[in-house]
């Protein structure tokens, strides 16, 4: 049986530790980092956060009703109107107001505000 140098397995033990805790700090870092401009992605204030993604939420049911509207009647609606699904209230961004604009040749919506 091999006897293990005790000063060397705590040595081995610390840079572990501090691998992990450092793991642990760069992922906080990325997940709360302050956003820079229109591709912040994640970043910015919680409410700037909460904002985007109740954005990009109200587009992707948009979106989904979209290519249901396009399997049912093989081809996209012209107009968001198309979707009888949806009230009028609801092809406008729920947080800045702006009306979602819609190409019909691709199917994709977009937010002026919040792309």
């Amino acid at each position: 049986m091999q006897v293990y140098n005790s000063k060397g397995m705590a040595y081995i033990s610390i840079a572990i530790s501090l691998l992990i805790a450092a793991i642990l700090i760069f992922t906080i870092l990325m997940v709360y980092k302050p956003g820079k401009g229109e591709d912040a992605g994640v970043g910015g204030s919680p409410i700037d956060r909460a904002s985007k993604v109740q954005c990009l939420a109200q587009k992707r049911r948009l979106e989904i009703a979209i290519q249901s509207y396009l399997m049912e009647n093989g081809r996209f609606p012209s107009g968001l109107s198309e979707l009888k699904e949806f009230s009028s209230e609801e092809f406008y961004c729920p947080v800045t107001g702006a009306p979602y604009q819609y190409n019909s040749q691709t199917g994709k919506v977009f937010c002026p505000d919040h792309h």
